[in-house]
């Protein structure tokens, strides 16, 4: 018989009572809701239909309700990236008390995945990141994992990734109000290394987003090829325009029009990732995010 344990829960993504339930943003920033909550979806609910339209959900949701039971609600941030590559889930977990995550992993994980033996873990971090790549899907195994760490200031990131080759930077974050500091945010917008603002004027409309713009904070992400926004606050009505924009699964847009009334309570947090290819700019990943 199989152990409840290794056997997916229910989570459809039906009425759910939410009266109490804690909301937050990818910064773990709490908010209040915007709508009473009763008979409104969970914080959650946009994860489930996305792995049921990735047909991910039968392969990935032993291991998020295992993160979820051993880590506790609160502590987790999911995403799904889509790209030409296909859909990375990514999960983000708070280390307030530098605890060993890594370990903590390994643990609750088995038998759905591995950790590579050769991550370091010192705790020394303030929130920890895995992907679950198509790859880690087919070999079962997580190479490498993110290392968050806040800078000086509480609003600046260095994100590190740490595996067999050893440690690197692969993001400075800065997180700015979106409307109150856009003079702080467009100068290290068009300081760009990926496109070149002096060129064409249009190509800032095409980063920094119009659409989206009318959110609570920007989280201005500087990669090895690539720069990204986090567009952190978003309301539902954004949400679908961002999901049919960047062409997320059909079913996942269908379900936020569908069900906007039940879900005009959240806030939403997306990400797009842009560079400069030749004249245009070309969004080569975009993210939806949520919480467990």
């Amino acid at each position: 018989m199989e152990h409840p344990r290794h056997r997916p829960a229910d989570s459809a993504a039906g009425p759910r009572p939410t009266a109490g339930e804690r909301l937050f943003d990818l910064a773990f920033v709490p908010y209040r809701p915007l709508r009473p909550t009763t008979g409104k979806a969970s914080r959650d609910a946009l994860l489930w239909v996305a792995l049921n339209a990735a047909c991910a959900r039968e392969r990935w949701e032993p291991a998020v309700q295992a993160l979820k039971r051993g880590l506790g609600r609160g502590r987790t941030i999911w995403g799904a990236s889509v790209s030409a590559a296909g859909t990375t889930w990514r999960l983000r977990m708070a280390n307030p008390a530098r605890d060993r995550l890594v370990e903590a992993l390994r643990a609750e994980l088995d038998p759905w995945l591995s950790i590579a033996p050769s991550i370091d873990d010192d705790g020394a971090y303030d929130l920890l990141e895995i992907d679950l790549s198509p790859e880690v899907a087919a070999s079962g195994r997580v190479e490498t994992v993110k290392q968050h760490l806040r800078g000086e200031e509480p609003r600046t990131l260095a994100i590190w990734e740490v595996g067999p080759a050893g440690r690197r930077r692969v993001d400075e974050v800065l997180i700015v109000e979106a409307k109150r500091e856009i003079g702080l945010a467009l100068p290290r917008i068009k300081a760009s290394q990926v496109v070149d603002f002096s060129g064409d004027r249009s190509r800032l409309g095409h980063a920094l987003i119009p659409e989206l713009f009318a959110c609570r904070y920007l989280h201005l992400c500087r990669r090895d090829n690539t720069d990204a926004l986090v567009y952190s606050g978003i309301n539902v009505d954004q949400l679908t325009w961002f999901l049919a924009r960047f062409d997320h699964p059909a079913a996942l847009v269908d379900f936020a029009r569908r069900e906007r009334e039940r879900l005009d309570h959240l806030l939403f947090d997306v990400e797009v990732a842009y560079r400069q290819e030749g004249a245009a700019i070309i969004y080569p990943e975009t993210t939806l995010y949520g919480a467990l």
